[in-house]
């Protein structure tokens, strides 16, 4: 494999990394759109911070960017606080009034740059690997990378040292303002940590893909654990398995990277969702189907409790007598006498010792 390419790769995995970790916290936090407005609306901070600098890269680009998706959440807090927008409605309408605003100054004012409206949207990570990193005549690398690493690192940190309290914070608001934690300050550290990512993986995966970079892996990690930790890692894994397995298939159908690897993070969360072992839809339509044939067992048992006539017990007229059809009279019935909860005289049946402690546990966890 050709050094650009695991550069490429090594650029990709880190933005992938640093985008999860903080994913994690916006999913549970229910604010992942937040990063979608965060990611659209850094684009006029990133074209007033090169009008000014004439150079893309240019540390106050990273600057302006940030502080043009601070302004973006902002708005969207003082809109929604103010009671007469919702959230959705106050992000539905100031990101794409900054993005429009950024498309129209890249137009206007940058046409004649590679910072244009297709960049914007996809990124491109075939040509980060030429935007070197020289410090006294070394070649060091992407700068892509370097500057990923900063904000990766920053991230860790803030999640490291302040774990407990994002803990406590994101899952229990109420015990949050009697501990006296800065829920305030954690929240506008997060949406500054996801501005700056978000314009570190701008040239990576645009604005547009970046915003899966951040939910995907976190929404597919949700769906496989309940541990904070553990979906922390799984995150990250997910993130990691995705950029190298879509890089491969980029590379085999001559696609776009960043589209292909976007394309496996949904692959393996449409996956988490039909198998996971926690909240896999098949899990969940097996525990159903389960509880339902349960329920079913446990009325036709009180069903014979209650009635000593022998037509009320009557393999032929059971089914008339609690309204059911007589093939799901047939299938209960056969599976209650499999367990031993029935036995059957001349087509009558009658519940055995062991159906009564059936039933009897049935209802104590009934009504627990």
């Amino acid at each position: 494999m050709h050094t650009l390419q695991i550069e490429i790769q090594i650029v990709a995995v880190i933005a992938a990394i640093a985008c999860s970790l903080l994913g994690v916290f916006l999913v549970l936090r229910k604010t992942a759109m937040v990063a979608d407005a965060v990611s659209h609306s850094i684009l006029p901070g990133l074209v007033i911070g090169f009008l000014l600098t004439e150079n893309l890269n240019h540390p106050l680009l990273i600057i302006m960017a940030a502080m043009s998706g601070l302004l973006a959440v902002w708005s969207v807090n003082k809109l929604s606080a103010s009671g007469r927008l919702r959230v959705d409605a106050a992000i539905g309408l100031v990101f794409p009034f900054l993005f429009a605003i950024g498309i129209i100054l890249i137009h206007v004012f940058a046409d004649d740059i590679h910072l244009d409206t297709d960049a914007v949207l996809s990124g491109e990570l075939v040509y980060v690997p030429f935007d070197r990193l020289v410090v006294g005549g070394m070649d060091l690398g992407p700068q892509a990378a370097w500057k990923g690493l900063s904000i990766l690192l920053c991230i860790v940190i803030f999640i490291v040292g302040a774990f407990h309290w994002l803990k406590i914070s994101t899952f229990d608001p109420l015990l949050t303002q009697t501990l006296g934690i800065p829920s305030g300050l954690l929240q506008q550290t997060l949406m500054v940590l996801t501005a700056f990512i978000v314009v570190t993986a701008f040239d990576i995966v645009g604005a547009v893909l970046v915003v899966g970079f951040i939910i995907i892996p976190a929404s597919t990690a949700f769906l496989l654990t309940y541990s904070l930790k553990r979906m922390l890692i799984y995150s990250v894994c997910i993130a990691i398995v995705s950029v190298l397995l879509g890089y491969f298939i980029a590379h085999l159908l001559d696609v776009s990277i960043a589209g292909s690897i976007v394309t496996v993070m949904g692959v393996l969360f449409g996956l988490a969702y039909l198998f996971s072992h926690e909240e896999g839809l098949l899990r969940n339509a097996y525990r159903l189907k389960k509880l339902r044939g349960l329920h079913y067992q446990t009325t036709l048992l009180i069903h014979l409790l209650s009635h000593d006539e022998r037509e009320e017990r009557h393999v032929a007229h059971l089914h008339e007598h609690i309204n059911w059809s007589e093939k799901l009279a047939q299938q209960v019935v056969k599976k209650n006498l499999e367990e031993g909860f029935l036995r059957m005289d001349e087509n009558v049946l009658h519940i055995t010792i062991k159906g009564r402690e059936f039933v009897l546990e049935r209802l104590k966890q009934t009504f627990e």
